[in-house]
């Protein structure tokens, strides 16, 4: 029996428009955030994770408008998402947004405890930089907790410098100039 490339044409347009064939998220790496494949490892994170991904003045933050709308609901800014996925399955998200034209934020970084330790979080911030970068930023901020020991090692050893601290977190920044 012979198809013909209409027949299969058809086949896996009705593949990929039900979802059933999604073959851009089997090979590890990162994705940009699509609702209906994410939203729910994202809140899910979010629930688990809050005291890091947010701050304390910030315990009002609302994760599910900020994905809903795709403005940050306190800075009423564009905010982009991205998920790592590994083996097929989303395992960490990084998020950043412009706080002016040559500025940017990293606003969160969280990776699944049980793929802790594996180059994850480096690899989605070396990802964000560079398309930073590309989009023109000359600096990014990052902020952490001061206890958040392993998060400042890590972007200390990426060039992140310290710009200051109150005493809870610290605030971070790479420049490309």
């Amino acid at each position: 029996m012979i198809f013909r490339p209409t027949i299969w044409a058809a086949f896996f347009s009705i593949l990929f428009l039900t979802g059933c064939w999604n073959s851009n998220r089997t090979k590890d790496g990162l994705y940009l955030y699509d609702a209906k494949m994410d939203r729910s490892f994202m809140l899910k994170h979010f629930a688990q994770d809050r005291f890091w991904l947010v701050a304390d003045e910030s315990y009002m933050y609302d994760p599910v408008d900020t994905l809903d709308t795709g403005i940050h609901s306190f800075v009423k800014k564009p905010v982009t998402f991205y998920i790592y996925y590994k083996a097929g399955k989303p395992v960490g998200f990084i998020s950043y947004y412009y706080e002016y034209p040559f500025f940017g934020k990293i606003q969160f970084v969280d990776v699944d405890e049980k793929y802790h330790r594996q180059g994850i979080a480096k690899k989605m911030i070396l990802s964000v930089l560079e398309r930073m970068k590309k989009e023109g930023v000359r600096s990014v901020e990052i902020v952490t907790r001061l206890i958040n020991t392993p998060a400042l090692t890590l972007y200390e050893k990426l060039g992140f410098k310290r710009s200051h601290d109150d005493g809870k977190y610290v605030h971070l920044e790479y420049s490309f100039t």
